[in-house]
C-alpha cells in the first residue's frame, strides 16, 4: 500500500523542490511552461500557500531534476535533469 500524500510527506518534498528551483534560478514562468501548471498556481505552491496534488509536485520536481514518491522525500532523478 502506498503511503498517503500528507503534510508530513509533501512539505519536505516541496521544500527540496523550492531549494532546487532557487539553486537553479528557474523562474515561475519557466516552471509553468515546463510543467503545464498555471504560473500563478506554481507561485502559490512554491510559497506554501496551497497544498500540491501529488502529480503537481511530481511535475515540479521533474522540471528541476528531482523525483518525488508519495511516501518519501524528493531525490535526484536518475537522469539528473534540470
Amino acid at each position: 500500500m502506498m503511503p498517503a500524500w500528507t503534510p508530513h510527506t509533501y512539505a519536505p518534498a516541496m521544500a527540496a523542490v523550492v531549494a532546487r528551483v532557487d539553486q537553479l534560478g528557474v523562474s515561475r514562468a519557466e516552471l509553468a511552461r515546463r510543467t503545464g501548471i498555471d504560473r500563478a498556481r506554481v507561485s502559490r505552491l512554491l510559497a506554501g500557500q496551497h497544498r500540491p496534488y501529488l502529480d503537481e509536485a511530481q511535475r515540479l520536481a521533474g522540471a528541476v531534476g528531482l523525483a518525488i514518491r508519495a511516501g518519501g522525500p524528493a531525490s535526484e532523478s536518475p537522469a539528473g535533469g534540470g
